[in-house]
């Protein structure tokens, strides 16, 4: 049951029984939990997904000129292999 369960880790109890069935070990659900809890066996917990933060405050609209502004680098590569890089600012 150890090395079963080392093989798939996501496997349950269950899962590892009906292997252990095809193997010609029968048992029933319950002598194969027991043996499962005396093994010190769990199935490992999901990490909870990362969500985006629901209250985050969005950045408020220019009003008027020269109040938001945004800049970027651009690369690029020219035709002999050199790297160009040139930043770009826009008012907003």
């Amino acid at each position: 049951m150890r090395e079963l369960a080392g093989q798939y880790p996501r496997y349950g109890y269950r899962r590892i029984r009906i292997f252990l069935q095809r193997a010609g070990h029968a048992m029933s659900a319950d002598r194969a939990h027991r043996l499962w809890r005396q093994a010190a066996l769990q199935v490992p917990r999901r990490r909870p997904r990362r969500r985006a933060a629901a209250s985050r405050p969005r950045p408020l609209p220019s009003t008027m000129r020269n109040h938001v502004w945004a800049y970027d680098f651009v690369f690029d590569t020219c035709a002999n292999g050199q790297t160009l890089k040139c930043l770009t600012i826009i008012d907003e």
